[in-house]
């Protein structure tokens, strides 16, 4: 009898795989293998059932070198979206005009597409977390991530005090934040064009939270892993997409 387990494994293989060629729907094409880095080694990939939906499941892969073929790492976990589902945000990979929403700021959409992630940050020093090993921001009471779009500090991390002439009339007060005890910059919207969203996270799920504003949370243990797992020498990216779109170039299966 063949293991039930080794087989989902040899199918998400598969799935990822498509993934990273060309995903094909009627009247338009995405080759995301051409969003990535050179030299990408990790991917953490997140699907849902449907563009509304607010959960789905992460898995991750990973290869030896960019010749090499992608294998699963570790097992896939729930994750928690916005509350209004995905929509498709300013990142690698290019964003079809006829399928799907376009992400814009305050829409309670996580982001679809493929993005890097940028610095990871928590309330703790970065000496309590060693295993983190992408760039790493302690937060303080003057952290604020900036939503305000006329401001010319728009979808960036700051520290208030280190600001002559703070010039926006939105932010977040990271610091306070308890889902921020531990996340990393998911680059939804890396030329920060205003309104295009901001801010975008991977974060804590918090007890009896049924959607985010527009990040992507995961359990304090899963969190906890990926961030033992990113590696910044190797590149790693994220890559959200509706299974509807995920599936679009699999057939037999």
């Amino acid at each position: 009898m063949i293991d039930n387990t080794l087989l989902d494994m040899r199918k998400m293989c598969l799935l990822f795989s498509a993934l990273v060629g060309v995903i094909a729907t009627k009247g338009w094409s995405i080759d995301f293998s051409t969003s990535f880095p050179a030299n990408c080694r990790q991917v953490a990939l997140v699907t849902t059932p449907g563009w509304s939906s607010s959960t789905g499941t992460l898995r991750r892969f990973e290869r030896r070198d960019e010749r090499a073929q992608w294998q699963i790492a570790g097992n896939p976990v729930t994750v928690l979206l916005g509350k209004h589902g995905l929509g498709w945000g300013l990142g690698l990979s290019p964003i079809p005009s006829d399928v799907g929403p376009r992400k814009a700021e305050g829409d309670l959409r996580s982001p679809a597409g493929v993005f890097a992630f940028g610095e990871a940050f928590g309330t703790v020093p970065h000496s309590e977390v060693p295993w983190v090993r992408m760039s790493y921001r302690p937060l303080t009471p003057t952290t604020e991530g900036v939503d305000d779009p006329a401001s010319r500090f728009y979808n960036q991390i700051v520290d208030r005090a280190h600001i002559a002439t703070p010039d926006w009339h939105s932010s977040e007060h990271m610091w306070i934040v308890p889902a921020y005890k531990l996340g990393i910059v998911i680059a939804a919207n890396p030329q920060c064009i205003p309104k295009a969203s901001s801010c975008i996270y991977l974060h804590l799920w918090m007890p009896g939270h049924t959607g985010t504003v527009g990040c992507t949370a995961l359990h304090p243990p899963d969190l906890a892993d990926l961030l033992r797992w990113l590696d910044p020498g190797k590149q790693p990216v994220i890559i959200q997409l509706p299974e509807s779109i995920a599936h679009t170039s699999l057939t037999g299966f």
